[in-house]
């Protein structure tokens, strides 16, 4: 079963970042995820036109002893935007 989770871009941009990875590492269960669950947010989090991210666990392949055997995806969403009347 895949899991998920969403957060807003407000949440993201306004966070403590040590109380914000508390946070994640106790969503998903784990440091490691929690570090590059970050830096994908902190990559994407200066765009002004996201509003929200979506994070979904996937399937990791196991090529390597220490990898993961899952990994988490980030998604940015930019919302319809209107257009302004003229």
């Amino acid at each position: 079963m895949e899991r998920s989770f969403t957060l807003t871009r407000e949440q993201v941009v306004g966070a403590d970042p040590a109380t914000f990875k508390a946070a994640i590492v106790a969503a998903i269960g784990g440091e490691r995820g929690a570090e590059s669950i970050m830096r994908s947010l902190a990559r994407m989090g200066t765009d002004d036109t996201i509003e929200f991210f979506e994070m979904t666990e996937v399937a990791g392949s196991r090529r390597h002893g220490g990898a993961a055997p899952a990994a988490w995806r980030v998604r940015a969403d930019r919302g319809v935007k209107e257009e302004p009347d003229i």
